[in-house]
């Protein structure tokens, strides 16, 4: 095993090439006379990008190819585990990018290439999907008391 994002498992075979980016984000800010000043604002979120091969040889191409595009559907972060034990984090699967590179007489590909790009999710943030989806989207008004609030008073009861 290569890797493993959720229950989704990559073997050696499969990857190709894997690229992370982990950086940090500054400010600057100009200064008269001077060079600007640099201030650290904190930690990106990692970038990780793998290109994956699908093959007939070793993998049903097609289902592997639903299966990964059904977990990036379900918008779902998922564990990503590498072979050595290391635990990177959760993350979601941001974009994949097919390339289909041979196709059977029937037109079922018999090789994909794929590049994917997961984000990390970040849970620190205070923020979450879940709490962001459940949200109640009409609007509450800013005021409750019914005393300073006009549009709560029926309209015979407004002088004028």
């Amino acid at each position: 095993m290569y890797a493993q994002l959720g229950n989704i498992v990559f073997d050696v075979k499969c990857i190709c090439n894997t690229k992370i980016i982990e950086s940090v984000e500054y400010a600057t800010h100009r200064v008269i006379d001077n060079k600007q000043k640099m201030q650290v604002i904190g930690d990106n979120i990692i970038d990780i990008t793998l290109d994956i091969t699908l093959h007939t040889n070793f993998c049903n191409v097609m289902a592997s190819y639903n299966n990964l595009k059904s977990a990036m559907l379900e918008h779902a972060p998922l564990s990503l585990i590498f072979g050595t034990g290391e635990y990177k984090g959760k993350f979601i699967i941001e974009k994949i990018e097919a390339t289909k590179v041979w196709d059977a007489d029937n037109g079922n590909p018999l090789y994909i290439d794929l590049t994917m790009s997961l984000l990390e999710w970040a849970t620190d943030t205070g923020f979450s999907a879940a709490v962001i989806l459940q949200q109640d989207p009409t609007p509450q008004p800013a005021i409750s008391n019914a005393a300073n609030n006009p549009s709560s008073i029926a309209p015979q009861e407004i002088v004028r």
